[in-house]
């Protein structure tokens, strides 16, 4: 039995030794002293088993010691720690010396009675000290029921969502205290040979090891001010957020530890996408990042949020066990940046706020007349709003598809454009808008000047905009959105590349909305007609590069038009 209890004693100091190499991947120094702690109760029981007097026997029972006393005040900390609970200061500290007390007492006790009141050698026995509890053994009966319930409560605390935490780990946790004290109360109450139990605290401390290695996933802090952090496993389950990410992702709240991110939100369930499709291929110190806007519909508040993902791994071969997704807020440098380019630096602050005040006034009369357009055509609703909405998925998978190489500013302003396309509808009369069927020749000829009249409407209010670029793309979409790519279109009859980019990017948005929708004159089509329809105009109507990266997102479109309700059914 010595030799199997020396056995174990090595191959816990090998799990001990493993997270002390690990110590720099972010585990708590908790877990390391645990693992050392069993260990050293291995090695006790060893030397237990292999006593031949009294001296060596109770020296060897004083070893093994150290994890029944200090094993479950350890755990005690680790589940306040993990389930977010903060024990004050003066009571830590009465835990630590009350536990020292009962060791020293411990040590001593071949010496004084206080801690076993009278103790007997016997060599020939497999308990081979025969020990009486004294005054110091039920004192430390005392603490432990304090440490037992305490821990308890911090579970009953997680369990019943009152903290943030792993319920999975919390039951290891709970399993490992419960374990370590019915290890202790065995080789005490049934005198179990303390080999069995060496073998057992060995078993507890493969599980610490693979518990550490993912201590990292849940681990996460507010270290890092103004950034959010999510943690997710392999499986692109949550496993921990910190404060600043309810702050961008308030859905957050309502996301448990350890399930699958579901939300409503678009701009999380895209972050998502782009996160499983492309971690995978994360290798080493590698990390991807992507800028992110989220209006949620609002083009008004828009937020630019970068997007940050790196690997987490453990062990020797730098396994991956998650991955930390870091969001950075943006919105305050990306506006002050495009605010430099028609600033001075010296007036720095007087014409930031005039431009601010400029803009604002300038976003205001734009949205305000194409929503007056809207509620006077109120059988396409929330056209404008749905349009916009597919113009920035339809920008996402432009340039993941990298064909079109544009710069991010060039389809940031295609984006803020699309709800100006159909400005020019504010000179078309309320007879010929609203008119429920088909127009005559007549009045189709009006309908179409609506395009040649917004661009018009964009280039007068806007002409004093030191954004040119805005000005020009906002014209163009107005303008051009109804060329077709062989020619046909209005209103100058432009063919192929000769209609600009983001004209032919808004005509795809504009015409699959016009189908999905119930018009005076029409009823909606289904998805798959409005996209059959779209597919045989690749080349004639449409642009077939655009056509072919449209077509690819049917799925993720279908998901957008069916988050709209209310006002903004399309088949309302």
């Amino acid at each position: 039995m010595s030799l199997a209890t020396l056995l174990i004693t090595i191959i816990s100091s090998l799990c001990t030794v493993y997270l002390i190499y690990n110590a720099s991947k972010g585990i708590d120094p908790l877990y390391v002293l645990t693992s050392f702690i069993l260990t050293i109760s291995c090695l006790g029981y060893y030397l237990y088993v292999s006593a031949t007097n009294y001296e060596s026997a109770m020296f060897a029972n004083a070893v093994s010691y150290l994890g029944g006393i200090f094993l479950p005040m350890i755990m005690l900390f680790m589940l306040s720690t993990f389930s977010g609970t903060k024990l004050p200061s003066w009571f830590k500290v009465f835990i630590i010396l009350s536990n020292l007390f009962i060791y020293v007492l411990v040590l001593l006790s071949y010496r004084f009675r206080i801690y076993y009141s009278a103790s007997l050698f016997a060599p020939e026995s497999p308990e081979v000290l025969n020990n009486t509890p004294g005054v110091g053994y039920y004192i430390r009966i005392i603490i432990l029921a304090v440490e037992v319930i305490l821990c308890v409560f911090f579970t009953s605390l997680t369990f019943s969502g009152k903290k943030t935490a792993s319920r999975r780990i919390m039951w290891f946790f709970m399993f490992f205290m419960m374990a370590t004290i019915l290890g202790y109360g065995l080789t005490t109450v049934s005198h179990l040979n303390r080999g069995f139990v060496s073998c057992f605290f060995m078993l507890c401390n493969f599980g610490l090891v693979n518990i550490a290695t993912q201590f990292q996933l849940y681990n996460v802090t507010d270290n890092m001010i103004g950034n959010a952090l999510i943690t997710i496993d392999r499986k692109f389950r949550l496993t921990g957020y910190n404060d600043d990410t309810v702050k961008i992702f308030p859905e957050f709240n309502n996301i448990k530890i350890d399930s699958d991110i579901i939300t409503d939100s678009y701009a999380l369930k895209e972050i998502m996408r782009w996160v499983k499709k492309n971690a995978p291929a994360i290798k080493g110190d590698d990390v991807l990042s992507k800028e992110f806007v989220i209006n949620d519909n609002n083009l008004e508040a828009n937020r630019h949020v970068k997007c940050n993902v790196s690997a987490l791994s453990f062990g020797i071969k730098n396994v991956v066990s998650g991955y930390l997704l870091e969001f950075i807020d943006e919105t305050e440098q990306v506006n002050y940046i495009n605010q430099l380019n028609y600033t001075g630096v010296r007036l720095k602050k007087e014409a930031d706020r005039q431009t601010k005040r400029a803009e604002n006034l300038q976003s205001s009369i734009i949205l305000g007349m194409a929503a007056m357009i809207e509620s006077r055509d109120d059988s396409t609703g929330g056209h404008i709003n749905r349009t916009s909405a597919c113009v920035q998925l339809f920008v996402e998978h432009i340039q993941e598809s990298h064909k079109f190489m544009m710069s991010d500013l060039y389809w940031a302003n295609v984006i803020h454009a699309a709800p100006l396309h159909d400005l020019g509808k504010i000179a078309v009369d309320d007879r010929v808008l609203k008119k429920q069927g088909q127009l005559n020749p007549d009045e189709y000829e009006q309908m179409k000047k609506h395009a040649e009249v917004g661009a018009e409407i964009v280039q007068q209010v806007l002409a004093d905009v030191d954004d040119k670029e805005f000005v020009r793309i906002a014209s163009n979409v107005a303008h051009y959105h109804h060329e077709k790519y062989n020619g046909s279109g209005y209103p100058d009859g432009l063919k192929g590349n000769q209609i600009p980019l983001e004209a032919r990017v808004m005509a795809l948005a504009d015409v699959f909305d016009a189908l999905i929708s119930k018009r005076y004159y029409k009823n909606n089509m289904s998805y798959d007609e409005a996209f059959a329809i779209i597919r045989n105009d690749l080349g004639t109507h449409f642009d077939p590069e655009l056509g072919k990266i449209f077509l690819s997102m049917k799925p993720d479109l279908i998901k957008l038009y069916d988050t709209f309700t209310g006002v903004d059914d399309p088949n309302r």
